[in-house]
């Protein structure tokens, strides 16, 4: 199943179990309502009916208009909530409750008029003897029966709703704790069979980059299934496998090239020894015989067989760089630095240049080819500040984020930044060599060696006014091949 469609089950599985939960609480929170709203009526009803017997026996004892007034205003209002709770309890035992309340109150009612008129036409006296006074006796004595008998059920209405309430209250607090579990549940099942899915086919793809990156190119991940990782992975053992075709195929000529830079140093070198030695052979036995420019003609010959054994060491150089293995070890720059100044003042002990040397300065790398890279600066820099009587030249670094940056600046000859892009390609140079020799490698060996410690190496300068060459260096990481 592809990851698209797995995740599009999984939102549509949470968004139903969400619809669900939230029609429920709808359904609860309208069953909730109709229940507060019952235990009102019923708690309204009980308080209506308590304060109309209240008006009922101030009305018995006092006989005052006023409370037979209000008495009649509170039994209206106890038949207009009776018929609201008819229309709004549910069920029977509720509605057979109402019943009987509006029963009572339709008995208790008629019996309150029927003393009420008894009273207004015969003025007769409560103690007075005769079936007058009886009559209001035995009436008063059923309209208090009935009237308690109305009060109880009115209490026992209350009653109902207020259990009913609480009933709805807990169904719909375990409902709603339910569903969402449920929904919690549904939702978090669903994410973790995609995210175990998702989790194993990236494992596998980490695992096999890792393999590869190690160098094992045998390596194949074989992801099953049929989603875009599966799909990926295919993809990824397919460039495993170009990718060791192309390796073998690199070290072929590797190999190759490696062979023909040995038999072009043997064949190169044997001519030009000669070329230089007869050409000193004949200087000094034909010196005496030859002019001014024959003996220039061999000398330039000579010079000439010499750059042409640098030219050929320098490019043998520049080829082990590439091809050196590395070991990234805490190197200490600093020393190395200070190694080469020395180096370059016992062959030149004349020479007046202060080298300014920042201390502790130490890099993840390979001690041989950072060497070789602080060495080709240093002398690079040496080299072109020689047409100044004093120079200075500085070796400092910083740290950043991104990693360790160092650089190598001088006050010499500088360059003009319109050519900078030409500095680190082999044999490209920015001088005339009779002005500062050399066969322009060395700029290039360096940017080599950087780039295979994973950094870079920039440039900046100004005609006559020196140059600083600066290079970073990662502080993790695997060198690059």
């Amino acid at each position: 199943m592809k990851l698209k469609t797995r995740f599009r089950i999984t939102a549509m599985a949470s968004l139903g179990a969400t619809l669900v939960l939230a029609l429920v609480l709808a359904w609860a929170f309208m069953a909730t309502r109709k229940a507060s709203e019952n235990d009102g009526l019923a708690e309204s009803l009980l308080q209506v009916a308590f304060e109309r017997g209240l008006l009922r026996d101030e009305y018995l004892l006092l006989h005052e208009p006023r409370a037979r007034a209000q008495w009649v205003a509170k039994t209206a209002q106890l038949e207009a909530l009776l018929g609201h709770a008819a229309a709004e309890f549910e069920t029977p035992t509720e509605r057979r409750v109402v019943a009987e309340m509006a029963a009572l109150l339709e008995r208790s009612t008629a019996i309150f008029e029927e003393l009420y008129r008894v009273g207004e036409n015969a003025r007769m006296d409560a103690e007075a003897p005769g079936p007058g006074g009886r009559f209001r006796e035995r009436a008063t004595s059923r309209l208090l029966l009935i009237s308690h008998d109305l009060n109880g059920r009115a209490r026992q209405l209350a009653a109902s709703a207020s259990a009913r309430f609480e009933s709805t209250l807990g169904r719909t607090a375990w409902t709603v704790v339910v569903l969402l579990g449920v929904v919690l549940a549904v939702s978090f099942t669903n994410a973790r069979m995609a995210a175990s899915v998702v989790e194993r086919r990236v494992s596998l793809l980490r695992d096999g980059a890792e393999q590869v990156s190690a160098g094992n190119l045998d390596h194949r991940i074989s992801v099953q299934g049929d989603d875009e990782l599966a799909e990926l992975g295919v993809a990824f053992d397919r460039m495993t496998a170009r990718l060791q075709a192309s390796y073998a195929a690199l070290e072929v000529s590797n190999r190759e090239l490696e062979a023909f830079c040995y038999a072009v140093s043997h064949d190169l070198r044997a001519p030009l020894r000669s070329i230089s030695g007869f050409s000193q052979a004949v200087l000094e036995d034909y010196g005496g015989t030859l002019d001014a420019t024959g003996r220039k003609y061999l000398e330039m010959a000579s010079d000439g067989a010499r750059e042409m054994g640098q030219l050929i060491d320098d490019l043998l150089g520049l080829s082990r760089v590439a091809r050196a293995e590395m070991a990234r070890l805490p190197v200490d720059l600093s020393a190395l630095a200070r190694s080469v100044t020395e180096d370059l003042r016992r062959f030149e002990p004349e020479r007046r240049v202060e080298v300014a040397i920042a201390p502790d300065l130490v890099a993840q790398g390979d001690q041989t080819l950072l060497r070789l890279a602080v060495e080709n600066l240093l002398r690079n820099a040496w080299k072109f500040t020689s047409r100044h009587a004093t120079a200075q030249i500085t070796f400092g670094g910083a740290a950043s984020p991104a990693g360790d940056t160092f650089f190598v600046a001088d006050d010499g000859a500088g360059f003009d930044m319109t050519y900078a892009d030409k500095l680190f390609h082999p044999f490209q140079r920015l001088h005339r060599t009779s002005e500062f020799p050399g066969t322009g490698i060395g700029l290039a060996t360096v940017n080599r060696i950087i780039l295979r410690h994973g950094g870079r190496v920039s440039a900046r300068g100004e005609v006559e006014k020196g140059a600083t060459f600066t290079f970073t260096l990662p502080r993790t990481g695997e060198p690059h091949a």
